[in-house]
Parts: structure tokens; C-alpha cells; sequence
């Protein structure tokens, strides 16, 4: 059974377990932009993600140890051998007065000075910026946390409606592409607007919501692109926009009201040319069919009416209130302009917990990279009356910073030695 256990913590702790759970999980993300799947969603990459954060928390776990003792109780070398040798020099003095001067210098740029007794002489180590350790190491949790803020998304939901001005949705009735949801209350749209800057420019779109309960409000607010509005854990983002003209149709004194979807144009020189780029939509029981374009910023509707055995269609331009005879048979009034909002819903449990973990990515990022450890070990080595001190220090990945650090210290020590 122990035999076991080493076997599964050797696995878990191996570095190669975690590249290869990594490149698994490029792979199968990389076949999601190729298959029409939801993999982000499926058991297999959750069990791959899960994989990697158990590898991640047992190689952390196994390293603790060590990096704690590197930390608090660096090895003090025993010989010349266990000095650093990459940045080494060595320098003379008596032994009382080098080591203190060693001690008072080093101790003066902030290195925590650490000293033992040989068996001919003495030995020390000094550390600076020796909590950098831990940057690398908050990385590493910083990613676990990460991926337990991925899965945790996966328990979320999304989806979208589209919605008219002063339309009241049920939040069950809303369809969802992802997930499921219940509330016990409803979603009214009370204003819709399309605004535009002065320049002409388009400003954003805007949606104003009621949470409603039993017809009591429980919230209102506003949502635009980028700016979601938010109540019981769900966000409300605002993703589509779309004009409409209420028309009423008569023909032999029978009167049929449709909803036209429009699109919109700055140009009455390109009417004609936007209309052929729309589709048409068919008046529901007739065979009338029916497209529709907006000025932008004017109450001005162009309709383009067609009729299957009419041959070429007819275009008329319209305001609120006003009507025209087509065809010579049908009557078209325009009762009025309203509009539709297009809201994407979603909740995602996991969004609070990525954030916490891209703050402590951050954080060990910058420990790691602006918060080196700098380590200076030596050995003393008496000769009559005084003796030889050989230090060096750890190269690191920054040799020409360490460098001139070391060079700074023997100078110094050099001089008031």
C-alpha cells in the first residue's frame, strides 16, 4: 500500500505529468475551434483541468518544505567547495576585524547575516530579498486557483432574448444556451434607446429594466455595450438593438396590424440601394411581403412592399400617423415607431474566483521578477595571525546585476578593512 502511494505521489509530482497534461489540454481546445463542441463544458477536459491543478498542488506541497528552509535556514558552506564560484573573490584580514566588518556591511544594504564556526575558522551566509522566493511558488497557487475558477464556471448559465419597449419576460421563459437557471421573477424592459453624438456618431445603446416580483419592483437600472447591469448573480449585458414600425394593413375594409423589423440609413440617397440588402418578411396570412428602413435620428420609415403577382414592388415613405394606398388595393397606415432591446444574460460563479487568482499571478509575477533573492556565502580560512576570506555569490538569472551587487560589497569591505 505505501509502495502505492509513493507511486501516485511520484506521478503527481512530476514535471512531466504536467507537461503532459498541459499539451492534452492545448489539444483538445485546439480541436474545439475545429469541432462544433462545447469542450470548455465536456468531462473530459474538467477531468484534465483537475489533473493539472491535483499536480500543480502536489508539487507545491512537495516543495514547500525546501523553499521554507531556503528561506529561513540557507546552508552555511562547510568548505571551499560549497562556495559559490561563478561571482567569487576572495580577500585578507584578521579574523576579528574581517568578520565584523563583513557583518556590519552587509547588514548596512539589508542582507540578514548568518554565521557558524568551522573547525579552523568561520563561515557565513547572508540573504537579501530571501521572501522572492515565494514568487515563483504564488504562481503556481495563483494557477490552481485559476482552474478552480474555470470549472467553477462551468456550473454557470447564459443565454438571451430579444424584447420590446414595456414587454414584461419571465426570467423561466428566457432560453438559455448554457446551463440551468430558475427565478421567481420577471424582467421588463421600461425604455430603449439608440442615443448618437453630435457629430452624427453613435454614442451606445441603451436599456433600461425592472426586476419585478408579483408586480413589485425589486431593482431598475441601466444596461449598455460593456456596462452590464446586474441583480441576484446574474448579469444582464447589452449585445443587440433593433428598430420596428407597427403598420396596419386593410384591404376590403379588413384591417391586419404587423411588426416590421427596420434597418437603418443616414442617406435617403441610398434607399433604394440598403432596401435590396434586406430580406424580406412575409405579413403573416397574405401574400404580402414587406421590407423596411429608418432615418437615422427621423421619425421617417421607407417601406418596400411587394405582392407575388404584382410584378415590381412599391416604396413608400412614412411618419407616425400617416398612410398610403398601394397596389391600389392595400391600404398601409404606420400606427407608430417602437423599438427592441437584445439582452445576453449570464452567471458565472467562477468570474470572482479567476480575478482573485489573476491578482495572485500578478502579485508573484511581480515578487519574482522586481523581488531577486541575492544570496553572498564564504568560508574563513586562517593563516597565523590573520587568514583568507574566499565569498562568492549565487549568479541567479541576473549575473551583471549580482555582479556589480558582489562588487559593490568587496569594495567596501576592501576599504574598511
Amino acid at each position: 500500500m505505501k509502495k502505492t502511494n509513493q507511486t501516485f505521489w511520484h506521478f503527481f509530482t512530476s514535471m512531466k505529468t504536467g507537461i503532459i497534461i498541459l499539451g492534452l489540454i492545448v489539444l483538445v481546445a485546439g480541436l474545439g475551434t475545429f469541432i462544433s463542441l462545447d469542450v470548455y463544458s465536456s468531462v473530459c477536459f474538467k477531468l484534465l483541468l483537475g489533473i493539472l491543478c491535483i499536480n500543480i498542488i502536489a508539487c507545491s506541497i512537495s516543495r514547500f518544505k525546501g523553499l521554507r528552509k531556503r528561506i529561513h535556514h540557507p546552508p552555511i558552506p562547510r568548505n571551499i567547495n560549497a562556495v559559490p564560484h561563478k561571482i567569487c573573490s576572495s580577500i585578507t584580514g584578521t579574523n576579528d576585524d574581517l568578520f565584523c566588518n563583513l557583518e556590519k556591511n552587509l547588514r548596512s544594504r539589508g542582507y540578514r547575516f548568518t554565521s557558524a564556526e568551522t573547525d579552523d575558522g568561520w563561515a557565513f551566509v547572508a540573504q537579501k530579498y530571501r521572501f522572492g522566493y515565494w514568487g515563483a511558488y504564488i504562481v503556481h497557487i495563483a494557477f490552481v486557483i485559476i482552474i478552480i475558477g474555470a470549472m467553477m464556471g462551468t456550473l454557470g448559465f447564459s443565454g438571451g432574448f430579444m424584447a420590446l419597449k414595456g414587454e414584461v419576460i419571465s426570467f423561466n421563459q428566457i432560453p438559455l444556451n448554457k446551463g440551468s437557471a430558475t427565478k421567481d421573477y420577471e424582467i421588463k424592459i421600461n425604455s430603449i434607446e439608440d442615443r448618437y453624438l453630435a457629430n452624427g456618431e453613435r454614442d451606445n445603446w441603451y436599456t433600461n429594466i425592472s426586476i419585478l416580483r408579483e408586480g413589485k419592483e425589486l431593482a431598475r437600472g441601466n444596461t449598455s455595450v460593456n456596462h452590464p447591469f446586474s441583480y441576484d448573480g446574474v448579469k444582464y449585458y447589452q449585445s443587440r438593438y433593433a428598430d420596428y414600425a407597427l403598420i396596419v394593413i386593410e384591404k376590403n375594409n379588413i384591417k391586419q396590424e404587423e411588426l416590421v423589423m427596420l434597418g437603418q440609413t443616414s442617406n435617403e440617397k441610398e434607399i433604394s440601394n440598403e432596401l435590396s440588402h434586406r430580406f424580406k418578411q412575409r405579413v403573416d396570412k397574405s401574400d404580402l411581403y414587406v421590407k423596411g428602413l429608418k432615418l437615422q435620428n427621423r421619425p421617417i420609415v421607407y417601406l418596400q412592399i411587394f405582392v407575388t403577382d404584382k410584378g415590381e414592388p412599391s416604396v413608400v415613405n412614412l411618419t407616425p400617423g400617416q398612410n398610403r394606398l398601394v397596389f391600389d388595393e392595400y391600404k398601409i397606415t404606420l400606427l407608430e415607431l417602437t423599438n427592441a432591446t437584445g439582452l445576453e444574460i449570464k452567471s458565472d460563479p467562477g468570474v470572482p474566483i479567476v480575478w482573485l487568482g489573476s491578482g495572485t499571478l500578478l502579485l508573484g509575477l511581480i515578487i519574482s521578477f522586481y523581488w531577486r533573492p541575492l544570496l553572498v556565502s564564504g568560508i574563513f580560512t586562517p593563516q597565523d595571525r590573520s587568514g583568507t576570506l574566499l565569498m562568492g555569490m549565487y549568479a541567479g538569472k541576473t549575473i551583471k546585476q549580482n555582479e556589480a551587487e558582489f562588487n559593490g560589497i568587496l569594495k567596501e569591505l576592501q576599504r574598511i578593512n
